[in-house]
């Protein structure tokens, strides 16, 4: 008869091989399946199961910690109930009387609760069914008479431990304590810990070959049990046993002679026990017979086990290590002798590492042979070969004996796992990256800088794209840098792991540009422009990355980063005709829809286009192991002050520069963050307007002012000075200004300072180029109007804000949770 962990693990392993071949089985199914094969004494417990899985749906975990506490609770009261209780002729022995109990009657008590079992129906049903189970129903034994029960009465059956009348053994708190004598011989308490049916006690066991191989004192040890209501008694005599089980689990044989007895075992003739028959039998005495070692061991005897599992169980033990345990100390092995034929623990580790041949080149610095790794993984290769295929198709570079006197720069491979949105790998790139810092100013490159365009230009063509329903296609250049022709000459060894194998010592003379040269995004971007150019697009004046179309009704606009490129317009043909025309020139992929930009997601609906950076806010979160820190309504907190003197100093302060960069990158979305941006790594109060927040212009206060209203009158000038340039961009793009812009204040100087040509004391000291915004407001460019402080939506970027003007202030700004519709796409 299996134990309730046995029978779980055998089920859960059950459970777990179909779900291996794809055929799962839920917790409901499996619990079914567990409470139909529970003995009859458990049905207290599965009644309970099953009325509260009607109302809640219960975890295995779950069901597998009540039903362990209930066999707990089973064999706690088989253990520590009287013999006058109900059921006393199942109990194999009681001290004092050798053959059992043969007055009482077993049987079922259906009167009174089970306490301890209601507490675990309380916290599945809320108490409204209480089981009974076992011998009887209460704590506590029934009384003999048939009056009511008094728990205090002197018939209660004292502590076997500490010997007094208030308690039960299993309640006393001696109970787990060793070093307490009470009453009793220490013995006694090991016996009760080690929770056997049959202890080690005083009292001899005789052999036998009868019929209670099958017949049993202890109402546990029965798979079925039904309670009798006849008129006969039942009795179990106490100390014996079936010399058939005995021989047949311990592998041994009995020898009877008129005199005395002998148990050999099977394989080795040695033998186990030997004794003198008393009064025509043949008892075992166990405390001359079994050694102080094999006694603490006998709770056990009952656990039988191939040798295979007991190798793995001890340690994996070498085979004649096993059979001493069994021949020695009575380990019981069912079955042979038999070891697996392969064990893979023991080869991992008795093992002997093979030997490892050291290099013969030696690494001259760092990253210097991170090819001779990625190279045996087919991945890394493949995109290896395609880059070089690509250059050489490419023209990139023609092989030349080396010249002398000539700077010849060296190269290295350069891996990267390009990612999508959602963080799934899209492809293995590999790319040939030349070592620029080798190059020499005037000998092999001159000028360097390339454009990008700026995120103001993106914010505006975007908003135009959202206002007048414009498609929005997204372009990658692959090897954008290998377009560009080189002006200068300049060579380069030959790329690692693809050594002409004719001319080893020949080097490449670039003709294009490749990757770490200092002059390649210019080359490319030149390569690019004059291409577009002569499709007849032209290039802006306010923004050189940006390339604008008008043709009657048709209005094309390109923006370049680098590789990346966005092209939007009034007509979505057309828009299709140039991407095919650059795909014939360069090698392009059309990505369709704008959806991931410089690490910024794009989702669009009826409703708008919505940036995010979820999927870079959370690299962020897990590079700084903050994923599961408590979020904050405000970044910052009102009224706070910081000073460049708090706290301490870092030793290293890269990590913090390189988290403070990436939230600074963050504010393309976040501008609500853009104050705590500010102050945190720079420790200084700024005045910013709110039109900023739409040109994205962050800088900290350039001189000190004498007054506040030389302060917002300084900001307002910056201000006017970037919105002429967005009026600028906005004309080159040909959308009509109908009304000058405003410029909204909250300091009334600083208007009347800006609309009127007065000067006084305290602004005799103001530049002349900060008088710009007067000449604007002139000409009518702008106009310059109050705003309650109220209103202010700058207040979010110059100061510490509660957090329900935080939120206020945010909403004001367009900063949204994004649809539920489209969260799935983060």
């Amino acid at each position: 008869m299996r134990s309730c962990s046995e029978y779980l693990q055998l089920a859960k392993s059950w459970a777990d091989q179909l779900a291996a071949v794809g055929k799962p089985v839920d917790d409901e199914d499996l619990i079914s399946y567990i409470t139909s094969g529970l003995t009859p004494a458990y049905n207290p417990f599965v009644a309970t199961i099953s009325f509260a899985t009607r109302h809640a749906s219960l975890s295995f975990d779950d069901f597998q910690e009540e039903l362990l506490n209930f066999e707990s609770l089973l064999a706690s009261q088989s253990k520590t109930s009287s013999p006058e209780m109900g059921g006393s002729a199942f109990y194999t022995h009681k001290q004092g009387h050798k053959y059992g109990n043969k007055n009482k009657k077993f049987g079922f008590n259906q009167n009174k609760p089970q306490q301890q079992y209601q507490n675990f129906g309380n916290r599945l049903n809320g108490g409204n069914f209480v089981p009974t189970t076992g011998q009887h129903s209460g704590r506590f034994p029934p009384h003999q008479n048939n009056g009511p029960f008094n728990p205090f009465s002197n018939n209660r059956v004292p502590c076997q431990i500490c010997g007094r009348k208030s308690h039960q053994a299993i309640d006393c708190y001696h109970r787990m304590d060793f070093t307490y004598q009470g009453r009793h011989p220490p013995s006694q308490l090991v016996a009760m810990v080690a929770q056997t049916n049959a202890s080690l006690d005083q009292e001899p066991w005789y052999a036998d070959s009868g019929a209670n191989n099958h017949i049993t004192g202890a109402l546990e040890n029965l798979s079925l049990q039904a309670p009798y209501n006849g008129s006969d008694d039942v009795a179990v005599a106490a100390n014996f046993f079936s010399i058939n089980r005995f021989a047949r689990d311990n592998n041994c044989h009995f020898i009877l002679a008129s005199t005395h007895f002998f148990v050999k075992d099977n394989k080795t003739g040695q033998t186990l026990l030997q004794g003198r028959s008393e009064h025509g039998l043949y008892p075992i005495h166990l405390e001359r017979s079994f050694s102080n070692k094999l006694r603490k061991v006998t709770a056990f005897l009952s656990i039988h086990a191939s040798s295979s599992i007991w190798h793995n169980r001890l340690g994996h033990p070498a085979p004649p290590i096993l059979k001493q345990l069994r021949t020695s100390y009575q380990l019981p092995i069912t079955g042979p002798m038999e070891m697996p034929n392969l064990c893979e623990p023991c080869q991992v580790a008795k093992g002997k590492r093979l030997p490892f041949s050291l290099s013969t080149r030696v690494s001259t610095c760092p990253l210097e042979l991170v090819h001779s790794d990625a190279i045996r993984h087919s991945n890394w290769r493949v995109a290896m070969g395609e880059e070089f295929d690509a250059l050489r198709l490419n023209g990139t570079w023609s092989l030349t004996p080396r010249p002398p006197n000539k700077n010849v720069i060296r190269n290295k491979w350069v891996y990267k796992l390009k990612q999508k949105s959602d963080g799934s790998i899209d492809r293995y790139k590999a790319r040939l990256v030349a070592k620029g810092f080798e190059q020499k100013d005037g000998i092999d490159y001159t000028e360097t800088f390339s454009p990008v365009v700026k995120p103001t230009t993106i914010r505006v063509v975007l908003t135009l794209t959202v206002h007048f329903g414009w498609p929005i296609r997204q372009l990658d250049v692959s090897n954008a840098f290998l377009h560009g022709s080189l002006a200068e000459e300049v060579f380069m060894e030959q790329p690692q792991g693809f050594i002409d194998a004719n001319h080893p010592d020949y080097v490449c003379r670039l003709h294009k540009a490749i990757f770490g040269l200092k002059q390649a995004p210019r080359a490319w971007f030149t390569r690019l422009c004059e291409s577009l150019q002569a499709l007849g697009f032209v290039e802006s004046q306010v923004d050189y990355s940006l390339f604008t179309f008008h043709s009657h009704n048709i209005h094309l606009f390109v923006l370049i980063y680098v590789d990346d490129i966005i092209i939007t317009g009034t007509h979505g043909d057309v828009i299709f005709m140039l991407i095919q025309k650059l795909k014939g020139e360069f090698a392009m992929k059309d990505l369709g829809p704008l959806h991931y930009f410089l690490g910024v997601q794009v989702f669009r609906d009826q409703n708008g286009l919505y940036l995010t950076q979820t999927k870079y806010i959370s690299d962020i979160l897990h590079r700084t192991k903050m994923v599961g820190a408590k979020p904050y309504s405000a970044p910052t907190v009102s009224g706070s002050k910081m000073s460049q003197f708090d706290g301490d100093p870092l030793s290293d302060g890269t990590e913090y520069r390189q988290i403070v960069g990436s939230l600074q990158y963050c504010t393309l979305t976040r501008p609500d963050i853009a104050f705590s941006m500010i102050v945190a790594p720079q420790v200084v109060m700024v005045f910013i307007l709110a039109l900023l927040l739409f040109l994205g212009l962050h800088k900290k206060q350039t001189t000190v002012s004498r007054s506040s209203t030389e302060a917002e009158y300084r900001s307002m000038a910056n201000a006017t000075a970037e919105l002429y340039w967005i009026r600028m961009l906005l004309k080159d793009l040909h959308v009509p200004i109908l009304s000058p812009p405003t410029l909204w204040c909250d300091n009334i100087g600083a208007i009347a300072l800006a609309s009127n040509p007065v000067f006084h004391a305290r602004t005799k000291h103001i530049e002349i180029n900060y008088h710009f915004v007067r000449e604007k407001v002139v000409r009518n460019d702008i106009s310059v109007k109050y705003i309650s402080t109220v209103d202010q939506v700058a207040d979010i970027f110059t100061k510490g804000l509660t957090s329900a003007r935080f939120l206020l202030l945010r909403d004001k700004l367009m900063v949204r949770t994004l649809p539920i519709h489209l969260r799935g796409g983060c």
